[in-house]
């Protein structure tokens, strides 16, 4: 995370919790309250702190060092968990706490803003979307908000169980998402600060969409009752997402690469490694196995040890002749079942930004330090934005927003104008959080 631990706040009590709160009541509103806080995560992280998130990038970077890429009106917002109540009598049971450091360019210090208590956060992922209102809100943003720039750009970077949550689209008490109030940019490591590009060239595009699942043309077009995403049943409304933005695209760009059907297939998929694509866009089915439920899972009953306990192996995109998903053992061959484990082995250096138009594609097993799912994924194969789903997203609904979005981005050529926008129009639309919330943007 964001280390530089200054020495004239270093103790001679050894136990880094009792800095901490030693600290925090006598000097509250000084970086001591920072500088603790980091021996904590030290600690925690064997005393080695990476401000990247990603399994590939190992480089360690100060706070000064992000401070000095912000613009006058920037603000970077790294959101941080750690450990408390690890005294030796309960060193079996330590409660996660999460707090946000803030670093203005003008400030001298970074600000240490306290939060919440672990449980609060998982209230909020379980119940959501149910639980996305003003109280949430402020637990959130409540203290963080006097910090926000509203002429600049407000980076974040939350980690563990936050990570899962939307906290971009939570409304305040006059029920506006914070992200219509202020410019949010979600980052997977504040060190991306530096070489950050909101604009997208559009050249290249590459559109997956009305898949059939089955070699069986019949069985592949067989609607989908529940309107959702999940399952294996034919998705009537990829046909029109793909059509929509196929038409948007083709206003700016003459090199649009469409795979419906039965040819949008994990050789066609696997064939885009090393090339220069600006948008790569998955319609289709998206799943996520819970560490729990991974037993349970009749594609999970493999024999190679080696897979187990991957996390990269329970989640994944369903492609052409995906169906195989439900009588097949898994394995790294072409048979439709993309996971997240193969796209990491690919090479997506030069895409610039991929949409899952799925379900759940912004999850995966995760615990304090990080979450590996679709978005890892992607990430260590080197796409630079990822825009993916929380929840199994409603079919029609999603196109309707996935529509909005191409229209809106080849117009501004922004990814996160076009995220906003597309954001409210299915909000005036469907009011209902789990119709227009699911989607976050990663960069």
């Amino acid at each position: 995370l964001l280390v530089d631990m200054d020495k004239k706040y270093r103790t001679a009590t050894n136990d880094p919790v009792v800095n901490i709160q030693s600290k925090m009541i006598d000097e509250p509103n000084e970086i001591t309250n920072y500088h603790l806080f980091n021996t904590v995560i030290a600690k925690q992280r064997k005393n080695q702190i990476s401000i990247s998130k990603e399994p590939n990038v190992k480089s360690l970077m100060n706070w000064k060092d992000v401070q000095n890429r912000l613009r006058d009106d920037d603000v970077a917002i790294e959101f941080v968990n750690y450990p408390i109540n690890t005294w030796h009598w309960c060193e079996d049971t330590p409660k996660i706490h999460y707090s946000a450091l803030i670093i203005r360019k003008n400030d001298k210090y970074p600000q240490f803003i306290d939060l919440c208590d672990e449980d609060e956060i998982v209230d909020i992922y379980d119940l959501q979307p149910k639980s996305y209102n003003d109280n949430t809100y402020n637990i959130i943003w409540g203290k963080i908000e006097p910090y926000l720039s509203i002429l600049g750009i407000n980076y974040s970077s939350p980690q563990g169980t936050l990570s899962l949550i939307n906290i971009e689209s939570l409304t305040d008490k006059e029920g506006i998402p914070v992200n219509e109030k202020y410019n949010l940019y979600r980052l997977s490591s504040t060190k991306k600060i530096e070489n950050f590009s909101d604009n997208l060239k559009i050249d290249n595009c590459v559109v997956f969409g009305a898949l059939y699942y089955s070699d069986d043309k019949n069985t592949s077009i067989i609607f989908d009752e529940t309107n959702t995403r999940e399952n294996q049943a034919f998705l009537k409304n990829t046909v029109i997402e793909t059509d929509s933005i196929s038409s948007e695209l083709s206003k700016i760009t003459n090199k649009i690469f469409v795979f419906k059907g039965t040819d949008g297939t994990e050789i066609e998929f696997k064939k885009l490694s090393g090339r220069s694509i600006s948008i790569l866009h998955l319609a289709t089915h998206g799943f996520y196995i819970a560490r729990e439920k991974k037993s349970l899972t009749s594609f999970y009953n493999y024999t190679n040890s080696a897979y187990k306990e991957d996390p990269l192996f329970y989640s994944g995109l369903l492609l052409s002749n995906g169906k195989k998903w439900n009588d097949e053992n898994i394995n790294l061959k072409n048979d439709g079942v993309l996971l997240s484990r193969e796209i990491s082995l690919e090479d997506f250096n030069h895409v610039d930004m991929v949409v899952l138009s799925a379900c759940e594609t912004g999850l995966g097993w995760h615990n304090i330090d990080a979450m590996q799912g679709l978005q890892t994924a992607f990430k260590i194969a080197g796409v630079q934005t990822v825009l993916m789903s929380l929840w199994k997203v409603d079919d029609a609904a999603t196109a309707l927003y996935m529509s909005v979005f191409y229209k809106e981005l080849s117009n501004s050529l922004s990814k996160h104008k076009a995220f906003v926008e597309a954001q409210r129009i299915v909000r005036n639309k469907y009011p209902d959080p789990y119709y227009w919330a699911s989607f976050i943007m990663l960069d």
